[in-house]
């Protein structure tokens, strides 16, 4: 499901200045791309795992997916996943200027592949946005 639903699922080590340093003995942690540490703002936990289950113990991500589906269906948000509240983050930032570096660091996702997908297709929004004005059927257009 990605390195989000990792970060809340698995308890990190450490939070250092402020800053969350997923556990480096899960294999499902992970940190932004550059190794970077999450920056928490005013985070106080004891046992620093943010969310449990019923039982008390940290989300596995696929255990946090399923959950995070039934909140939706309780909120009758049934449209809503997990995955596509993280797709809506990424094209949120990308059409708000974020770099494919920046979305490397916000999702940590290790190659450009996928930051990629997302900033061509907000580019090819913006440019199709700005060439509407061209399609025009007035006299006033100029000739070949």
């Amino acid at each position: 499901m990605g390195s989000v639903l990792n970060r809340l699922a698995h308890p990190p080590t450490s939070v250092v200045s402020g800053w969350l340093a997923p556990s480096s003995c899960s294999k499902n942690a992970s940190t932004t791309s550059s190794g970077e540490m999450l920056r928490l703002d005013g985070s106080k936990t004891g046992n620093l795992t943010f969310l449990i289950t019923h039982q008390h113990r940290p989300y596995t991500a696929k255990g946090f997916s399923g959950q995070f589906r039934k909140w939706c269906d309780d909120a009758g948000l049934n449209h809503c996943s997990a995955h596509g509240v993280r797709k809506a983050g990424a094209t949120i930032a990308a059409e708000n200027g974020a770099t494919e570096k920046q979305l490397m660091a916000i999702f940590g996702w290790s190659e450009a592949k996928m930051a990629a997908h997302y900033t061509r297709k907000a580019q090819r929004r913006k440019l199709a946005g700005a060439a509407m004005g061209l399609i025009s059927m007035s006299q006033d257009r100029p000739k070949k």
